[in-house]
């Protein structure tokens, strides 16, 4: 964000002493999109390393986030079913319980244009899962296949963060039928 934040600070003084108006006209558009990135960056950071999640937990951050950004943002609707998380889950897990279901939201928003989604976590004695469900427009199964095309970056990121924990993603989708995606760990 630094970076950006010089980059804008020299596109300014180009812009100042330019003569012709529609260079300078071209120069003060591309200083608002640096603008915009930098704002989109600080909040992105924010996000990311969520000062709720440290103080107040994963449950209180979730609950949270769905309120602020999805339900006020995106006006979509939500339902969080939480549970008891278990005392011994270390702060990392959590971290990347967090940021994997905040990414199946933005792909359920940007991709399925869902009015509603649901979260559910739910503990078993030897796993904790987070169901993360949309009402939108759903996609092919073959979407999911490794080798398409069409596969995002998200969930392959998501399925990378679980692996390495014994964990996996489940995703479940049709078209017209939504999405059904459930990142799960294993409590050992």
């Amino acid at each position: 964000a630094q970076t950006l934040v010089f980059v804008k600070m020299k596109m300014e003084q180009f812009a100042q002493n330019q003569e012709k108006q529609e260079l300078r006209v071209e120069q003060e558009s591309l200083c608002a999109m640096l603008a915009e990135s930098i704002v989109e960056i600080q909040n992105l950071t924010f996000e990311l390393s969520s000062p709720v999640l440290k103080q107040l937990g994963l449950v209180h951050a979730l609950e949270s986030w769905l309120q602020e950004i999805v339900e006020r943002r995106y006006n979509i609707s939500t339902v969080f079913i939480p549970t008891v998380l278990p005392s011994f889950l270390p702060d990392d897990l959590k971290a990347i319980l967090y940021r994997s279901v905040k990414e199946l939201c933005i792909n359920a928003i940007k991709h399925g244009r869902p009015q509603e989604i649901k979260v559910t976590m739910q503990q078993t004695n030897d796993a904790l899962t987070i169901e993360v469900a949309d009402n939108g427009v759903g996609f092919c199964p073959e979407v999911l296949e490794v080798d398409s095309p069409h596969r995002g970056f998200g969930l392959f990121s998501i399925t990378e963060r679980f692996n390495p924990l014994g964990g996996g993603l489940n995703v479940e989708s049709r078209p017209g039928e939504g999405c059904r995606a459930v990142p799960s760990i294993p409590l050992r």
